[in-house]
This record gives C-alpha cells, structure tokens and sequence, in this order.
C-alpha cells in the first residue's frame, strides 16, 4: 500500500489534517501491517470510505461482485467473507 496516497472519498471536508492510525483486522485493535499512519481530515468518522492506492494492476472483473453459482459454493482462500462484502460494495 501507498499510505501517505491515502484519501477520504464520498464526502467533502474542509477541515484540517491530523495523523491517523489505520487498524485492520475484525477486532480493529491491530496496526495494519507496514505503515499504516497517514494524514487524514480530523472530522474522520465510522463508515467513512478511504482509497488505499496499491501497487500493481488488478482487472475491474476480478473485483466486481459476481453473483454465486450453486456448484461454486467454496470461497476461495485468499479471500475472507469481509473481502468479499467489501469488494461487493466497491461494484
């Protein structure tokens, strides 16, 4: 991830940055894994959207939400049911 890219979208604000901590995982209480302090506006909220540019190129076909065939009933193991619901909202 490029972490000083990261962006707030879905909203304007017009208040000033301050330094933020993302967290990853269910619990949100572990530091995502390198550095994961970014510069963000300080009326940040829950359910807020941030764009993390990554490196490397990625098809729109393998992030849109594909609806399930009855005989595709395994995820795969790259991708947890939380991808999965976050790349679902991305589409």
């Amino acid at each position: 991830a490029i972490w000083r890219e990261t962006r707030l979208i879905g909203r304007a604000s017009t208040v000033k940055s301050t330094t933020a901590i993302l967290l990853s995982g269910e619990s949100h209480e572990t530091p995502s894994l390198g550095r994961g302090m970014v510069e963000l506006p300080d009326d940040l909220r829950e359910g807020d959207l941030l764009a993390i540019p990554c490196t490397g190129v990625v098809a729109l076909r393998d992030v849109r939400a594909r609806p399930q065939l009855e005989d595709d009933t395994v995820t795969p193991p790259e991708l947890d049911t939380a991808e999965l619901t976050w790349l679902a909202q991305l589409a």
